[in-house]
């Protein structure tokens, strides 16, 4: 795969010289609302963004791997804050059919292997995998068996998972499309690595590569166009609502204002990029008169 190649999932194209994917992450900041769901998706369209990314898990299951892996010390804590993020199969197909009839992309992130079938059932264009989900052979394994699109975060994860998990989708027949990411929320400046983009394009050069961002801010994910990521993922929210009314993800989500004004930067971001190529430009030559005197001097 080269700087050039593009892949097509539903009706999107993604990579070679087609603008750079705008991803949006509602996957917590809905509260299991349809009405709210369908408010953040107005916002990603009106926004001029491409798509939107949900989350999707049984609640038994999350909560035991929550539990077990030590992130929530008590198995009813773990049930309090992810309950009211549940979403039934039926909300993600409304919230699907919503998204599609904007011309948005949709994928949803399975937190589990009954969750894969579940959402393989409702047809969706390309699965999301999780960070963490890299050392997840089972998982992966499943989803790989779907061969459909996989985008997939490569937080917490040393090249070796990575290696592992591509090999495993690629026999399957998906196409992948690789995010640096770092699993730190949020992520301080100093921690944010973007030049593990170019290091992932080196490494998987057959892949699509671009960053998911969990930084406080516009300022990375705009400067992550200028490391030549093709997609963009940022965690989206209608306003900002601290913890613990509000959603473990809201200090670094972007709120409508902040995500408007990120996809804005984004395209101009484009645009400056340019290409490799120095010379005269249409915009300088009414300069060029003017070099022509430090011609004729010696």
């Amino acid at each position: 795969m080269t700087e050039n190649t593009e892949i097509t999932i539903g009706s999107k194209v993604i990579g070679g010289n087609q603008p750079v994917f705008i991803l949006a992450e509602i996957g917590l900041s809905h509260f299991g609302n349809i009405d709210t769901l369908k408010q953040l998706v107005d916002l990603v369209a009106d926004a001029g963004a491409d798509g939107i990314k949900l989350q999707s898990y049984s609640l038994e299951n999350r909560v035991k791997y929550l539990t077990e892996s030590g992130f929530f010390t008590e198995t009813e804590e773990a049930r309090i804050c992810i309950e009211p993020h549940m979403l039934t199969s039926e909300q993600i197909k409304e919230i699907k059919e919503y998204a599609e009839s904007k011309n948005l992309f949709f994928s949803s992130t399975p937190f589990d292997i009954e969750t894969v079938d579940a959402l393989d059932a409702l047809d969706i264009d390309a699965f999301k995998i999780a960070s963490f989900h890299t050392h997840d052979k089972n998982l992966i394994k499943k989803i790989a068996e779907k061969g459909k699109p996989v985008i997939m975060s490569t937080g917490v994860s040393e090249l070796h998972f990575i290696d592992d998990a591509v090999k495993v989708l690629e026999e399957g027949g998906c196409k992948v499309i690789l995010l640096h990411c770092m699993s730190s929320y949020p992520t301080d400046m100093e921690n944010v690595n973007l030049i593990n983009i170019q290091h992932l394009r080196e490494k998987y050069p057959e892949h699509i590569t671009g960053y998911s961002d969990h930084t406080i801010g516009n300022l990375i994910p705009v400067h992550a166009v200028g490391y030549g990521a093709k997609v963009i993922e940022v965690h989206l929210t209608l306003k900002h609502v601290p913890w613990p009314e509000g959603p473990h993800d809201d200090p670094f989500s972007k709120d409508a204002t902040e995500f408007k004004e990120l996809v804005k930067q984004i395209r101009d971001a484009e645009k400056a990029r340019g290409v490799p190529r120095k010379g005269i430009y249409e915009c300088e030559q009414r300069l060029v008169d003017y070099t022509k005197m430090f011609d004729k001097s010696e």
